[in-house]
């Protein structure tokens, strides 16, 4: 008699609906374990393409910077030391150009490295503007001091590496040499000097044209130098990022690529048009220029691994619709299904996440996302056509789950609405599972069963 009263005990648990439903939502936690490792591997495999784009920057250029122009002047200042003997250190004034114009054809192109492409350039620039002549008592410099004749100018770029065509410098109407040097300012990566002739000259402003073909990779900075910037640049990239501390003025993107023109004044940047070495420090002046800095990023939409990463989000989601949806269909038609049949349709739907990053390597994005999403809705609607007991019930699973991975699709793809459409959808599908389970008396299921075995 205690036998068989434990026995209706255990079969009691076993059959209870509340009982099964504790059980169900333990694997659906379960099943975010293998959920996360995969959104570890999107990341390892985001790292490991992070890791070629270094690669290719080390071998092809860095990230170039364009706009940097300084013309330095030394003069000579003498003091006292502490024997009031006098003695004389060199010092330094900088002048940035007057006006500064900046012509640009960008030049795309790609370098395929294992099972990545990154995107690099060539971008054509021509830079242009004028000079005033250095106003060294606005900085109160005695200008009997300076030496004119070991004036400087600095041009800034990202990588000299990229300067693989040479860098034509015209200042005044004649042709200067260029070498590279150290930027003792800071505010540039790295520069080529220019001897500068003539600043003795009572010409009010001199004219200067620098033309060079630089390579980078991904992403290119100017630099706003002048009191007046005008920079325009055109390329046959169709996804231009604009990004930094100004936004162009005008810009015109299509499939055919993009023309953006920035019209800046010196009054948004965070320094003056002259200074002395002693009134900024390096460290101040690179917080300064990196702080004025627009750059154009060559953006890809198709980001497989942003995409994947984004479709994990939703793995959860998935997992306990489709849970719930066998949960309902087992105490609606009173077949019992077994916690391992949970798992092994909680491990088909983790697959396809898998699936679509590893196919997405090869075939693209959108050809993966219908194989894997094919081949998962295709396995569990033939197994839930057998353990449910009927074709009916695995052509309703596999209709139900292409409406799902539809709307996950459609996601994927609203960078700006996804929020709202997703919050929306959500609501709406919490709406339709409780209408459907409005007349269901929970209660009455687990009472019906007990029913049957008295």
């Amino acid at each position: 008699m205690i036998v068989s009263d434990s026995k209706s005990i255990v079969d009691a648990v076993r059959e209870s609906a509340f009982v099964k439903v504790i059980v169900v939502g333990f694997l659906m936690l379960v099943m975010l374990i293998p959920l996360g490792m995969i959104h570890g591997l999107i990341y390892e495999r985001t790292s490991r393409r992070n890791e070629v784009v270094n690669e290719v920057s080390r071998t092809w250029s860095n990230q170039q910077i364009a706009g940097g122009f300084i013309l330095s002047v030394p003069y000579i200042v003498t003091l006292t030391n502490d024997k009031d003997q006098p003695y004389t250190v060199e010092r330094v004034a900088r002048f940035l150009p007057e006006t500064l114009a900046i012509d640009g054809r960008l030049v795309p192109e790609f370098r395929h490295r294992s099972l990545f492409d990154v995107p690099v350039y060539t971008v054509h620039l021509t830079m242009s503007g004028t000079f005033r002549r250095p106003d060294l008592a606005a900085l109160r410099i005695d200008e009997s001091t300076a030496r004119f004749q070991d004036a400087r100018l600095a041009i800034g770029f990202g990588d000299l590496r990229g300067v693989n065509q040479g860098v034509t410098v015209t200042w005044n109407g004649a042709a200067l040499a260029t070498s590279p040097a150290m930027d003792t300012t800071g505010m540039s990566s790295q520069a080529m000097e220019v001897n500068i002739p003539g600043l003795t000259s009572p010409q009010a402003e001199i004219p200067f044209e620098v033309k060079v073909a630089l390579k980078g990779t991904q992403e290119i900075s100017f630099q706003p130098s002048g009191r007046t910037t005008t920079v325009r640049l055109a390329s046959t990239w169709p996804h231009p990022a604009f990004a930094g501390a100004f936004l162009p003025d005008r810009s015109r993107i299509s499939e055919a690529g993009f023309d953006a023109e920035w019209r800046l004044s010196h009054l948004g940047r965070g320094y003056p048009q002259a200074w002395r070495d002693e009134d900024m420090r390096p460290d101040q002046a690179a917080q300064a220029a990196v702080g004025s800095r627009f750059r154009v990023t060559l953006f890809s939409p198709v980001d497989i691994y942003h995409r994947a990463e984004r479709s994990t989000k939703y793995g959860a989601l998935f997992i306990f619709l489709t849970f719930c949806t066998f949960f309902v269909v087992e105490l609606m038609q009173r077949r019992r299904l077994h916690p391992v049949q949970y798992l092994l349709v909680g491990a088909a739907l983790v697959l396809f996440y898998l699936l679509l990053l590893s196919l997405s390597e090869h075939i693209g994005f959108g050809f993966a996302y219908l194989a894997a999403a094919v081949a998962t809705i295709g396995v569990i609607g033939m197994y839930a056509g057998h353990v449910l007991g009927g074709l009916s019930q695995g052509v309703r699973m596999v209709t139900g789950l292409s409406l799902l991975y539809g709307f996950l699709y459609v996601l994927l793809q609203l960078e700006d609405y996804a929020l709202l459409v997703g919050s929306i959808s959500l609501f709406l599908i919490l709406a339709a599972i409780m209408w459907a389970t409005r007349r269901v008396d929970w209660y009455a299921i687990g009472r019906a069963e007990a029913d049957v075995r008295v």
